[in-house]
């Protein structure tokens, strides 16, 4: 789990660095939307993507690679690329699809890599909930300054 969690963190430090470049800056607070960011993203989607979907995912396709014990397999990536692609996929109010691909690859290389790593290591789903809302929260206070 150790090395979850410190993986996890260089990661977060990557990702705080780029987005303090990349991300607009001056918003207001909104205490609602702090709230939610800290608590119900992280939540209902750690339980769907890296609870359910990986374990059935780890079950069709039963992963061969361990890496210090702990296996990963086709269920891990897809999982991954997943996450990113519910994020960077959308279904615009003219029902058009617009597709971002610096999010979908952005996210799959960080934040969903990151906590599917967080999720494997430590082998439950409180720290990668922590983790994604700890992300979210980051992305507010980013957006803050």
């Amino acid at each position: 789990m150790k090395l979850g969690v410190l993986i996890f963190l260089g990661i977060l430090i990557f990702d705080f660095g780029v987005k303090m470049l990349l991300f607009p800056k001056g918003g207001d607070f909104d205490l609602e939307q702090f709230w939610f960011q800290a608590s119900m993203p992280g939540l209902s989607e750690e339980i769907v993507y890296r609870g359910i979907l990986l374990w059935i995912l780890s079950k069709a396709f039963i992963p061969k690679k361990k890496i210090k014990g702990i296996a990963f397999g086709w269920g891990f990536v897809i999982v991954t690329v997943l996450f990113a692609m519910i994020h960077g996929v959308v279904l615009t109010e003219t029902m058009d699809f617009k597709i971002d691909l610096v999010t979908i690859v952005y996210l799959t290389l960080v934040t969903s890599l990151s906590l599917g790593i967080l999720r494997k290591f430590s082998g439950n789903l409180l720290w990668p909930t922590v983790g994604h809302n700890l992300v979210n929260l980051m992305n507010c206070f980013i957006r803050l300054i």
